[in-house]
């Protein structure tokens, strides 16, 4: 299979404990309306915060077409500019002088056309309308931290809503309630629900234009790669996962906490299935900072474990070609140490050249002692390369830790 056949860019942000810059966000408390015949959303958002003392400004994106009616604090209006400048693509910054906010916590209510979405291939469907961080339909910050939410949403009659935490519905009122801090709202609108319940209920897959073959195929591989990924690093807290799989023109699939979203082109095959492992694997993979190079901690070892789950699944030969390919994509790839978000081949190294390193290492002490340091790098809840390291000196020695020193820092 050509894999130029469609751009993914794969877990691009993952799950729900990630080391920011600061942690200043709490709750997100939205109402919101959605007519999914005029193609419009209203929304009035509370975002409370934590402590704002070290901030001067609060600097939240919102996509480029919405009109904000106001931005409030403790029931008063406050002053705001708008600045054109972009974060994921179509979208603006709201810049708001934190000596206004009382209370640590500021409301913005604005309306947009969900005609004009259009990021990353996530257009309007009247079949399945996809909201998420990358249509920038809410106001956000990633370097703010992550946040609980409790979301209302009044949708025209006939809709469904599917999303991560607990979601319930009466008539048309839909109520979408998620504790564990994430990083976005991701809300999927369909008028019906074509799902499968697998695992005894652990995993609900929702689809959309899939052929039954690949709908089995994704049955099957899903609850494979749990129950591997399970039994590797004992179980993840999201034990209800949701698993959304559409057959549209998007660029990008993610993960959320108990959530994922995996677009694909054609028949799903192993191409695909490693995009899903990917983002399985981000169950588990999800401790370290999204905003610095640290983040291969979360790529690097989502993107191995991936390749290690297809092995388990597709034999040697399909690992062989992983590698081989995995090789041709890092070969004139910069250094992956301290290596800079602006650099041009950022997601790139931070995904498959630190899996390469991995899969150096996996070599060099045997595939046993790998998935012992694996197992031990996720019970401690690694953040930092540095905090690899020395578990990797402590488990393997300083040899060892040593050779993926040189192997970061591009040294022969």
């Amino acid at each position: 299979m050509n894999v130029l056949k469609k751009i993914i860019f794969v877990t691009i942000i993952a799950l729900n404990s990630f080391a920011f810059f600061a942690q200043n966000l709490k709750q997100y408390d939205g109402s919101i309306s959605i007519d999914m015949n005029s193609k419009n959303l209203i929304a009035d958002f509370k975002i409370t915060l934590h402590d704002l003392s070290k901030i001067d400004t609060l600097k939240l994106y919102l996509h480029q077409s919405s009109k904000i009616s106001e931005v409030y604090s403790n029931s008063k209006p406050i002053p705001y500019k708008v600045i054109q400048e972009s974060f994921i693509g179509d979208d603006k910054y709201i810049s708001l002088p934190t000596a206004d906010i009382k209370e640590n916590t500021v409301g913005l209510q604005y309306s947009l056309s969900l005609d004009s979405l259009k990021n990353n291939g996530f257009t309007f469907n009247e079949n399945w309308l996809e909201l998420n961080l990358y249509t920038a339909w809410f106001p956000f910050n990633t370097k703010y931290g992550t946040f609980a939410y409790n979301v209302d949403v009044n949708l025209t009659e006939g809709y469904n809503i599917i999303s991560s935490g607990k979601v319930s519905n009466s008539h048309n009122l839909w109520k979408i309630s998620q504790q564990i801090p994430s990083v976005g709202i991701p809300i999927i609108i369909l008028p019906q629900l074509n799902h499968e319940s697998i695992g005894n209920g652990k995993v609900k897959i929702y689809h959309f234009g899939l052929d039954q073959e690949s709908v089995n195929t994704i049955k099957g591989n899903t609850i494979f790669h749990f129950e591997n990924l399970n039994g590797m690093f004992s179980n993840s807290n999201s034990n209800n996962l949701v698993l959304t799989v559409n057959k549209l023109d998007h660029t990008t699939s993610y993960a959320r906490k108990n959530f994922i979203s995996l677009s694909i082109d054609g028949s799903f095959d192993s191409f695909y299935d490693k995009i899903l492992a990917h983002e399985l694997a981000h169950l588990w993979w999800n401790n370290a900072s999204v905003n610095t190079w640290e983040d291969w901690l979360n790529e690097s070892f989502a993107e191995y474990s991936a390749i290690i789950l297809q092995r388990d699944l597709y034999g040697e030969d399909n690992f062989t070609k992983n590698i081989v390919r995995l090789k041709k994509q890092t070969k004139d790839l910069p250094t992956l140490y301290q290596i800079e978000k602006s650099n041009n081949d950022y997601q790139n190294v931070i995904t498959y050249k630190g899996a390469f390193i991995l899969y150096g290492l996996e070599f060099k002490i045997g595939r046993v002692a790998f998935v012992d340091l694996l197992k031990v790098v996720y019970k401690n809840k690694i953040t930092s390369t540095s905090e690899l390291l020395n578990t990797i000196e402590k488990e393997l020695g300083k040899e060892i830790k040593d050779f993926v020193i040189r192997k970061l820092k591009g040294i022969n």
